[in-house]
């Protein structure tokens, strides 16, 4: 890799005893995979084909994308007056004026609110895909009772949850899942505060060396995640091709932690 990033190895070697409560764990982390595959206009079976295969079954994916990560190893105060700019730590104070509040949360205990957080605004740097529009399903208690480790986070105004974020956990890596604001309350910097508010809690845990967010691009999206402390990485991950290939054909699509597949596969592991 010919570039300034710094590069980091995740490893996603899965115990194939247990495959169910694998498949939950590494769910999100494949995600990158997934994203960067379809960004390119490949398809995982002729990407895999490229792939460096290694004793024991492993294999290395060399993101060439540059992964969105959040060093959470960072001193509060490394974050806040180094990582974040005047401007953003001004929207987090705007937040807390208007007392906004953040704390952890069970996704599932929150459906009412997540539904409407969900149905806010129509339109987030494109059309919001269809399963939006349904009520959601509890995910997080069912997913958690077979192996998966999921972390939740809530941004509140009085008793309502007005922005949420969901991470899934593999070792000492978090993936964001899904992390979404109410339109009329995005203005007050909620999501601003939803993002210091997880790092502080990482931190503090001392759980996680990094909390990604997909890809770091040219869009507008991009630009917020690098004015919120993600940074661009070089990523390289380490997999079981076994597993990688069960999964594959198992859903039969190459796509298959994507939109609607995706969340029926919760569903479907969840019951």
């Amino acid at each position: 890799m010919t570039n300034n990033r710094q590069t980091v190895v995740w490893s996603l070697l899965t115990d194939l005893a247990n495959p169910l409560a694998n498949q939950c764990a590494n769910l999100m982390l494949m995600q990158t995979v997934i994203m960067y595959m379809r960004n390119l206009r490949l398809s995982m079976y002729s990407a895999l084909q490229g792939f460096k295969q290694l004793p024991g079954n492993r294999l290395y994916v060399v993101i060439d994308a540059p992964a969105a990560l959040m060093n959470t190893n960072l001193s509060e105060q490394e974050y806040f007056s180094k990582i974040l700019k005047a401007d953003e730590r001004n929207m987090i104070r705007k937040a807390e004026k208007r007392e906004y509040y953040c704390k952890g949360i069970c996704y599932d205990d929150y459906l009412d609110d997540i539904h409407e957080i969900n149905l806010s605004k129509l339109n987030r740097q494109g059309p919001m895909p269809e399963y939006y529009a349904t009520y959601p399903c509890a995910r997080e208690k069912p997913l958690a009772q077979l192996g998966a480790d999921i972390i939740s986070f809530g941004c509140f105004k009085e008793d309502t949850l007005v922005a949420y974020v969901i991470c899934w956990a593999h070792q000492r890596n978090l993936v964001i899942d899904r992390i979404l604001g109410h339109g009329e309350h995005l203005r007050h910097g909620i999501m601003n505060l939803l993002f210091y508010y997880t790092f502080q809690q990482l931190a503090q845990s001392e759980t996680a060396d990094y909390l990604n967010y997909q890809f770091i691009f040219s869009d507008s999206n991009s630009a917020f995640k690098r004015r919120v402390g993600f940074q661009e990485h070089n990523l390289i991950l380490e997999m079981d091709a076994t597993f990688l290939q069960q999964a594959a054909a198992e859903v039969r699509n190459p796509f298959f932690f994507e939109g609607d597949v995706k969340e029926s596969i919760i569903q479907r592991l969840s019951s």
